[in-house]
């Protein structure tokens, strides 16, 4: 009895297929009537490869190779209409579902489709859609697009849109559309972990948007955003026609400069601290892709608790504790007004503007009351000074060569420090021991130092040094060099206790070995004083009188300090 019930079985699969074989016969034959019917409804050309009928799960058209416009239009692989088996025979037949699988729209064809699902309801026709899915959409706007498109558009009985959702990149990015009264659509959008089109460098932890659109503008009443661990709330306008304009309003901005600076895309510079703004953001362009290069900057910003190092440069990382500025301009050039700072028991003041184009920054700055201790350990180890600092600077420096500064800054400025104490050296005592050979070590205690500073690729310049401290008093001038190299002329009074040494000294050596010593031409008129009038005044006389033909017919390496070599044979 097996093989009967196997035979069985057989016939009666046999059946099945020869009563469903119908279901999916090829209709092509109906391929013209069709176009010409969607042709009409679309006015816009229709073209179909193949149709089929279908019956499982539920009766269904299957339209295969479709497109719909000219060049550039809509293309889509397949098409599965599936009806609403009830209201075949009834006045008005009802498609339950069309879904659209892997195909390409352009913005202008979509266009044409927002129009036609507007007017459905004053011209429903002899059918109604209740709901359109569709997947694997690719939509090509001018000079960008979306890939992996899907969404769900569902239709009120007039056949008017109920509601409308849509879906990029696996949904990490979701959109809600419900209609309200004067042909406009509420919005609610969300984003996880995502990056927008053409900018995959901006990674979106969470955006939240809430507003309203219509045929030319879009409104977001409010939206939230967290982006590197910063946080923006605001809300924002963007319209389309006749131009392309956005007003963004910044309520909120918080984050974390360690997080943002990524943003910038340089490795040369280490910063930390919080960060907080508001303010406001606005453009205008013939496309949405002007919109950028033509944004406008209206924000108050602030940092505290911040550090800045600058790896190889900086021995340490300098501390800022407080900062507030105004930014104004374009992303071109941003100046900020009105900045005022703290750090290091003082304060600084003044203004700045950041380029894009070369990635420079140019500031002018009044600074005062700063201890001056940290701010030398963390330019260098090789620099032990303490004192409180004022002055003002201009300077330039560029953000992409920070890895070489300080031969990327530009700087000119004057400062002064008042009760303070540099180590490493005693002019004092190089001063009042004139036959003393390269005086090392010790420390200068001093009522106030003062300098003319200018800083270039060639180094530091110090022009118009002044030093004063009770008995001592020096003046003149030093350079450093990239390899921190000393070469410079101070000009020296010690008094004593009856007569007034005058002593010019020369500084060589390096920031770590710093070496002073009188000049030869001092040292040669000390000899021959003492020798003539004695010790006491004969040297000091005879070290003016060295001093003075030194400064008339001396050689230049001398008068400026630098160590005059012999050459090889003289």
């Amino acid at each position: 009895m097996k093989w009967l019930k196997r035979f069985l079985a057989v016939v009666a699969l046999l059946v099945l297929l020869a009563a469903t074989a119908i279901y999916f016969t090829p209709l092509d034959t109906y391929v013209p009537e069709i176009e010409r019917a969607l042709s009409a409804e679309l006015n816009e050309p229709v073209k179909i490869k193949h149709l089929k009928f279908g019956a499982l799960p539920f009766p269904h058209l299957a339209l295969e190779n479709i497109e719909i416009g000219e060049r550039d239009g809509i293309a889509l692989q397949s098409v599965k209409i599936i009806f609403d088996i009830r209201s075949l025979f009834g006045a008005q037949r009802v498609i339950r579902h069309v879904i659209l699988k892997n195909g390409s729209v352009t913005q202008a064809q979509l266009e044409k489709l927002f129009v036609l699902l507007q007017s459905a309801a004053a011209a429903p026709p002899p059918f109604r859609v209740e709901e359109l899915q569709f997947t694997g959409i690719r939509l090509a706007a001018p000079k960008f697009a979306l890939e992996s498109l899907e969404g769900k558009l569902e239709f009120a009985p007039d056949g008017s849109l109920a509601r409308a959702w849509f879906a990029l990149d696996g949904k990490k990015a979701t959109a809600t559309l419900r209609p309200q009264p004067g042909n406009t659509y509420a919005v609610e959008a969300q984003a996880n972990a995502w990056s927008p089109p053409n900018h995959p460098a901006i990674k979106l932890t969470s955006l939240n948007v809430n507003g309203v659109l219509a045929e030319t503008r879009f409104d977001a009443k409010n939206f939230s955003a967290e982006i590197y661990g910063a946080r923006i709330a605001g809300g924002a306008l963007l319209e389309w026609k006749p131009e392309w304009r956005l007003a963004l309003r910044l309520d909120a901005a918080e984050g974390k400069l360690e997080r943002l600076l990524p943003l910038l895309n340089t490795r040369a510079v280490m910063a930390s601290g919080d960060l907080r703004g508001k303010g406001s953001l606005s453009a205008r362009g013939t496309t949405a892709m002007a919109l950028p290069g033509n944004l406008k900057i209206d924000a108050e910003a602030e940092i505290k608790n911040a550090t800045l190092h600058v790896p190889g440069s900086f021995h340490q990382a300098l501390a800022l504790d407080a900062a507030r500025t105004h930014l104004s301009g374009t992303l071109a050039e941003i100046t900020l007004s009105g900045l005022r700072g703290k750090l290091y028991g003082g304060s600084v003041e003044g203004s700045a503007v950041i380029r894009s184009s070369d990635a420079s920054v140019r500031a002018d700055v009044v600074f005062g009351d700063i201890a001056i201790g940290p701010v030398a350990q963390a330019l260098s180890n090789d620099v032990t000074l303490s004192g409180t600092l004022e002055g003002k600077a201009k300077f330039s420096v560029k953000a992409k060569e920070f890895a070489r500064f300080p031969q990327n800054l530009q700087l000119d400025g004057e400062f002064r420090i008042r009760n303070g104490v540099l180590r490493k050296v005693d002019m004092v005592q190089a001063a009042s021991n004139p036959l003393k050979e390269g005086n090392k070590g010790g420390t200068t205690s001093f009522t106030e130092l003062s300098s003319l500073l200018s800083v270039d690729a060639d180094g530091y310049h110090f022009k118009d040094v002044k030093v004063s401290s009770g008995a001592f008093n020096a003046e003149g001038q030093l350079d450093v060099s990239p390899q921190q190299q000393l070469s410079g002329l101070l000009d020296t009074d010690v008094k004593g206790t009856a007569t007034l040494i005058s002593m010019p000294l020369a500084i060589s050596g390096s920031l770590s070995d710093p070496v002073l010593r009188p000049t030869k031409s001092a040292l040669a008129g000390a000899s021959v004083g003492t020798a003539l009038m004695g010790p006491g005044l004969g040297t000091a006389l005879g070290i003016k009188a060295g001093n003075l033909l030194n400064k008339l017919f001396g050689s230049r390496k001398e008068k400026t300090g630098e160590k005059n070599e012999s050459k090889p044979g003289k």
